[in-house]
């Protein structure tokens, strides 16, 4: 099974963030495809890495919208509150 990847964040240099899962359902990781300019490297971090490290930077707040939308996608209509 290919990589799929959705984009996480682009930012203003053209960088820019997917989050991706592999080949196993249990594989999902963070690919970072940097700007061609920077020289820097493509990436792959791993998701639990990932969300800890780097909190508050615009690539982090994203993927934590992200999951706080799909968590919302699933209860919309359940009538369950915390």
């Amino acid at each position: 099974m290919p990589v799929t990847r959705t984009l996480l964040h682009a930012s203003s240099n053209d960088d820019r963030r997917f989050l991706c899962n592999g080949d196993d359902s249990a594989d999902v990781f963070v690919f970072h495809d940097p700007n061609g300019p920077s020289g820097g490297k493509p990436s792959r971090t791993e998701l639990a890495l990932f969300l800890s490290t780097g909190t508050g930077s615009p690539e982090h707040r994203a993927l934590l919208g992200m999951i706080g939308g799909l968590v919302g996608m699933a209860h919309t209509g359940s009538g369950a509150h915390i």
